[in-house]
């Protein structure tokens, strides 16, 4: 069966989340979403925290909705998604959660031009995916083609990993972007981490399909190339304009902040 997903998605778990779990499955549901990937920032948590975590997840799943609990943890060549954590959960170290869950958990490195495109062989062999389409640095209608280029040349070196996209869910209005169809046997998490190791998945958008390795379906590479790369570049001016407004004590105008989360 095809499931509906969303990923890397922070509530107010997370120390800069500014919507609740409950809020985020109502939103789910309203929006025909029937697996959520939470990746809430380990940064200030403890493991009562993570517990607390997951607990809340299995609350507000249901027979239509399923919370898989994760955590983006720091790591020195950036961030790491692990998505399809349990209670077995023994640290908070950031090493140790990936060590323990790599077998079991899929295992994404988020955002990769934020690290330069760099990710150690060490890192890399534990990864299951990369994330080429991040909608608050790419926008949310097209992947950033760099990131897709650079997947590729891993792969070429002899690497299984995949490619994977998500929203780095914030505030309400983030929501929208790229979503995942995930072919699995049942909407468990077992089934759902099991079924994205496997690469059982694609990335579905604006008129752009991307399978699990990569392959870009119809014509929409050239939207990628052209229309994605405009896209990635007004995101990274008005972002690089808000930092600058800040440092003079400057508001980017909240209008054009909210316009720009929704639409692009």
């Amino acid at each position: 069966m095809i499931y509906k997903a969303v990923s890397h998605i922070h509530s107010t778990i997370s120390y800069d989340g500014k919507v609740s779990l409950s809020e985020i499955a109502t939103l789910s549901k309203e929006s025909g979403v029937e697996v959520v990937c939470i990746t809430e920032h380990s940064d200030y948590l403890d493991l009562d925290d993570v517990h607390n975590l997951i607990s809340e997840c299995r609350e507000y799943s249901d027979d239509s909705l399923l919370l898989v609990p994760g955590l983006e943890v720091p790591h020195a060549d950036g961030h790491v998604l692990v998505i399809g954590i349990d209670d077995e959960i023994k640290s908070l170290n950031p090493l140790s959660v990936i060590e323990q869950y790599k077998d079991t958990a899929f295992i994404v490195f988020p955002h990769p031009h934020r690290s330069s495109f760099i990710i150690s062989d060490v890192l890399l062999g534990r990864l299951d995916a990369i994330e080429v389409w991040n909608s608050q640095y790419d926008g949310k209608r097209y992947p950033r083609s760099r990131s897709l280029r650079y997947v590729r040349r891993v792969q070429q070196r002899g690497s299984g990993v995949g490619v994977f996209a998500g929203l780095d869910f914030h505030r309400r209005s983030h929501w929208g972007g790229p979503r995942i169809e995930i072919e699995a046997a049942g909407a468990t998490q077992k089934e759902i981490t099991r079924a994205l190791k496997r690469g059982d998945y694609r990335i579905v958008g604006a008129g752009v399909e991307i399978s699990s390795e990569g392959e870009v379906g119809g014509r929409a590479l050239w939207k990628i190339e052209i229309v994605g790369s405009l896209y990635v570049f007004i995101t990274s001016l008005f972002k690089q304009l808000s930092q600058v407004l800040h440092a003079v004590g400057i508001r980017p105008p909240q209008g054009i902040k909210e316009w720009l989360r929704r639409n692009i």
